[in-house]
């Protein structure tokens, strides 16, 4: 959405219609992604709404099979793309 905003509507009033339902969606979901975080700006459902008994801390060494650790493989298995 915040991509589609930044196109020049040029007085097309189909596009002027759309940007105003976009930002009212936008306006509607933002305070209650931003409520969903965690203090130090993390957003993660399933931690979030964790059993503290069943899953360990986030980025800890048990909780590397969970969600946690699955995404992190991904920021760490990345190819270099300096050369």
């Amino acid at each position: 959405m915040s991509i589609a905003l930044m196109i020049d509507p040029k007085g097309d009033q189909d596009i002027i219609r759309a940007h105003e339902k976009m930002r009212a969606t936008l306006e509607d979901w933002i305070p209650k992604i931003l409520a969903a975080q965690e203090p130090d700006g993390y957003l993660q459902t399933a931690f979030t709404l964790r059993d503290p008994a069943r899953w360990a801390e986030r980025w800890s060494v048990p909780a590397r099979g969970n969600h946690e650790g699955y995404v992190a493989g991904y920021f760490s298995n990345r190819p270099s793309t300096t050369t």
